[in-house]
């Protein structure tokens, strides 16, 4: 279970994605989202795992698709 530090969040929010808070805090964002955000990629163990990197209170933070975000629609 992740829990979001302060600057998480605020970067969360100040994009306009959510955390599902009934569902392990996993953060939900779009497809045009995740599209448009600059700091995306692949997991280098597995291709099929998007990566997303945020920055938290200790730097930067590398989260994964099914782990710590899922994208709809």
């Amino acid at each position: 279970m992740k829990h979001w530090d302060a600057r998480e969040q605020e970067y969360i929010f100040d994009h306009g994605w959510r955390i599902d808070y009934d569902n392990g805090e996993m953060l939900v964002l779009t497809q045009k989202q995740f599209d448009e955000n600059q700091y995306t990629g692949r997991s280098i163990r597995d291709e099929s795992v998007r990566t997303l990197m945020i920055p938290s209170i200790h730097g930067c933070c590398l989260i994964f698709e099914g782990k710590h975000f899922r994208i709809e629609g």
